[in-house]
Parts: structure tokens; C-alpha cells; sequence
């Protein structure tokens, strides 16, 4: 395995660390029973927003770096 495959795969794999992280931040601190509290749909759609950025820089990085 190269050495970008390998960064490639890490960075994928941190990114989504992360989001999955912010959910659990989110609904750790929001949550109900079963759902999550209305006051947290705006954190919850923060963190959505956040992850589809860093995916996106993230891609833009990865293309520069095959150039």
C-alpha cells in the first residue's frame, strides 16, 4: 500500500471519527428518551453541515496532492 492510500484512508477514517463524535457530543447533551430534544436540531444540523465542509476540503487537499 502506497503512502498516500494510506493518508487518503486516514483522513477519511479522522473525518468520520469526528462526525460521529459531534453526534454523540449532540446527543448526548440533547437527547430524550427516544429523539432528540427540539433546542438540538440546530447543533444537530451544524454538525451535518460541518462534516459535508470537511469532506469537501478534505477532497480538495487530496486532489492537489496527485498533481
Amino acid at each position: 500500500m502506497e503512502r498516500s492510500d494510506v493518508v487518503e484512508i486516514a483522513i477519511a477514517v479522522g473525518s468520520v471519527g469526528v462526525f460521529v463524535g459531534a453526534l454523540a457530543v449532540v446527543g448526548s447533551m440533547y437527547g430524550t428518551d427516544n429523539s432528540i430534544a427540539a433546542d438540538g436540531a440546530l447543533p444537530l444540523v451544524g454538525a451535518l453541515v460541518l462534516f459535508v465542509v470537511v469532506m469537501a476540503l478534505a477532497g480538495l487537499y487530496l486532489a492537489g496532492q496527485d498533481s
